[in-house]
């Protein structure tokens, strides 16, 4: 069965335009927020790994910044889903939530990359133990 996501003919033509220009922000937040994602895992986040090794010596990184050292690849990945799925949704003519839904997914995984990143920074500071001592 093929659900079809067109819009409902009761809408008048101001309607209509109000909701192409909001379509058309959000997936340009979402194209914009895909490559500043793209960006911290492609390039930022081999420079934190460099930091992490001057800095921590041989003391071990907590389980969540790992797997964002060692599953990056699969994140820059990511980093392309939510602008194609933005785009397919804009296709098919999808309701206005559906965009805002992969709009906070994309802003969930950000979150899920940068605060692991931050997080051997904070216990540093927390610890009080000055950086590789």
């Amino acid at each position: 069965m093929k659900t079809d996501f067109h819009m409902p003919k009761s809408h008048t033509p101001l309607q209509s335009r109000t909701s192409a220009f909001v379509r058309g922000g959000v997936i340009t937040v979402i194209a914009l927020g895909s490559l500043m994602l793209l960006f911290i895992t492609a390039w930022m986040i081999p420079q934190y790994s460099e930091i992490y090794r001057d800095m921590l010596g041989a003391r071990p990184l907590p389980s969540a910044t790992l797997i964002v050292l060692h599953c990056r690849w699969l994140l820059v990945g990511l980093a392309f889903v939510w602008p194609l799925v933005g785009f397919i949704l804009i296709q098919r003519r999808a309701p206005l939530g559906y965009l805002f839904l992969i709009l906070a997914l994309l802003l969930i995984s950000f979150l899920c990359v940068m605060i692991p990143l931050f997080l051997p920074l904070v216990g540093t500071l927390i610890s009080g133990i000055p950086p590789n001592q």
